[in-house]
């Protein structure tokens, strides 16, 4: 990087690249030089430009917009017509916890786009994060069970109860439906 070359495995040729390097992280890597658990020397050719970006958490004031175009983009990319959120969907997702940030939320509006019926995703169409604190691990895993029953069985509905064109529409095998 520092040289501006590289040298491909199992190549005697050395090639002039003129690169810039784009990386992303969500631990600052100071405290991780400092428990050497990351090279300083990488640290200092990375850390050219620095943007912070804050979580979704401290900027849910941006949660329109960001889901408008999150909503479209999937719309684009599945051959669909955009949905929009009405306001409790959106309330929702504001008080959401969302520790996946931006990817979180691009998932759970999309598979919303995919099962929610209409034009208009409501609040009961979007499968929000369960809060963990003070539930068992019985209790997650029957929760689970019932979320992936209930996201099967509007498949199921949706495509007129024909197993073969659910399992197309959630993205699965017929088989992994069946289990």
């Amino acid at each position: 990087l520092q040289e501006g070359e590289v040298r491909p495995l199992g190549s005697e040729q050395v090639h002039r690249v003129d690169v810039r390097i784009v990386a992303a992280t969500n631990k600052p890597l100071e405290g991780l030089v400092e428990h050497r658990l990351f090279r300083q020397d990488l640290m200092y050719r990375l850390a050219v430009v620095r943007v912070e970006m804050p979580p979704i958490s401290a900027r849910r004031e941006d949660l329109p917009e960001l889901c408008d175009h999150l909503l479209k983009r999937a719309a684009k990319e599945l051959g669909r017509e955009a949905k929009k959120l009405d306001r409790h969907a959106l309330g929702a997702l504001a008080r959401a916890p969302l520790p996946g940030n931006v990817r979180q939320l691009d998932n759970i509006l999309t598979e919303a786009l995919l099962m929610a019926d209409g034009e208009v995703i409501l609040e009961r169409d979007l499968s929000l994060p369960i809060a963990v604190g003070g539930v068992s691990s019985g209790n997650r895993r029957e929760a689970v069970a019932s979320f992936d029953r209930q996201v099967l069985i509007k498949a199921l509905e949706q495509a007129g109860w024909n197993k073969k064109r659910a399992a197309e529409a959630l993205g699965i095998s017929r088989p992994t439906l069946y289990r």
